[in-house]
């Protein structure tokens, strides 16, 4: 990065991964609200998450694949003029089934958000700083959810309604005015893509997926997003369940973006690498998990969740750098990875909430997030061979 780069061209990003972080947590806030004020179940309400995640699995790949053959200033800024219009529409439509159609529609801006600005900070940093920004970036996404959390609920209390997603746009205009400053300026032609090995910037969908370190990060992340998208929804329902009834939700994304951030400021202070951030990270999530199919001291009843929301949250920047570092082009690469991470954390929860209803509890879902935390530290391993 310049020292001449403006700070709104460097801060945005931010910015807007907050904003976009709140509009996809802060309608969960609110549950009862949404059920009474539109006489909707709360198998419903999950839909709504569900339809932000299957519109990021659609739109991420063509996403990046556009990005490698453009800059990232002007579409950061397009993508989220059009995100605070529909976040203000999400709380002005009337009826249950228009939120969830509007929910997935504005995935498909928010997905191409996400990817957009991992891209352009990928532009900006390079080795272990890039690894922390990164983790910053992700940090931001849940923090502003956590942000969500807390303020939805007194908000509503005052509007009944209005405010569950358009305050997010709060965050999102500063961003704008960053990046409509930026845009003409002669900095942003430095966030253009970066020539690919065969220097042609739309490299072929099939050479992307063939690209080692691109499968290898998608792995991770499948693990690192599914375990903490799974941990998060189990979180409150364990704790309900062992009698610890506070609202944990707000806490729990909030230590997941201290962790993001955390895990990619550690790895560039001591100097560790990517693939063995994530190799130490999952290897702790591995561990984590399989203590909480055997946990039984009340201490450890209630820090292993924790501790291991930590864990898998923690490589987050280190599978960004990975994917954004790719023969392939920065793009595409982030694309291919949160597309098939955002498919997978959809299915997850499904599967290990199924697992425990057949087995009447959590130790055979957690033995199975084990595992694919194992999966994790194969992959990372074999990154330090690519």
């Amino acid at each position: 990065m310049s020292d001449s780069t403006p700070a709104g061209l460097r801060y945005a990003p931010y910015l807007v991964a907050a904003s976009v972080g709140w509009v996809t947590f802060g309608y969960a806030a609110v549950p009862s609200l949404i059920v009474a004020r539109f006489d909707a179940d709360l198998v419903s309400v999950g839909l709504l998450m569900s339809a932000i995640l299957f519109a990021y699995g659609v739109v991420q790949i063509p996403a990046g694949r556009f990005l490698d053959g453009s800059g990232t200033t002007r579409p950061l800024l397009a993508g989220t003029v059009v995100h605070a219009l529909f976040a203000v529409a999400l709380d002005l439509v009337p009826t249950f089934e228009a939120v969830l159609a509007l929910r997935f529609v504005w995935g498909l801006v928010g997905g191409f958000l996400v990817v957009a600005g991992a891209t352009h900070v990928a532009r900006l940093y390079s080795g272990g700083t890039a690894t922390r920004m990164q983790g910053l970036y992700g940090g931001a996404l849940t923090l502003g959810g956590a942000a969500a959390f807390v303020a939805v609920p007194a908000v509503t209390a005052r509007t009944g309604w209005f405010g569950v997603h358009a305050l997010g746009t709060v965050l999102a205009v500063p961003a704008v005015v960053a990046l409509t400053s930026s845009v003409r300026g002669p900095s942003s032609g430095r966030l253009a893509p970066r020539p690919v090995t065969n220097g042609d910037s739309a490299v072929p969908l099939r050479t992307l997926f063939r690209e080692p370190s691109v499968a290898l990060a998608a792995i991770c992340y499948v693990t690192i997003l599914s375990s903490y998208i799974t941990l998060s929804t189990f979180v409150t329902a364990y704790f309900e369940d062992i009698g610890i009834l506070a609202s944990l939700n707000a806490t729990v994304l909030a230590l997941a973006g201290v962790a993001r951030a955390g895990g990619g400021i550690g790895a560039e202070r001591w100097e560790v690498d990517d693939a063995r951030a994530i190799a130490v990270a999952a290897t702790g999530g591995a561990v984590g998990f399989l203590g909480l199919t055997v946990a039984g001291h009340p201490v450890l009843v209630a820090t292993l969740p924790m501790a291991t929301m930590v864990a898998v949250s923690a490589p987050f920047g280190a599978v960004y750098n990975v994917a954004a570092d790719a023969d392939a082009g920065e793009g595409g690469a982030l694309g291919v990875v949160l597309a098939v991470g955002n498919l997978a954390a959809l299915v997850f929860p499904a599967v290990t909430g199924a697992v425990r209803e057949v087995t009447g509890g959590y130790g055979a879902a957690f033995l199975l997030l084990a595992a694919a935390n194992g999966a994790a530290v194969g992959a990372a391993l074999a990154l330090r061979r690519v």
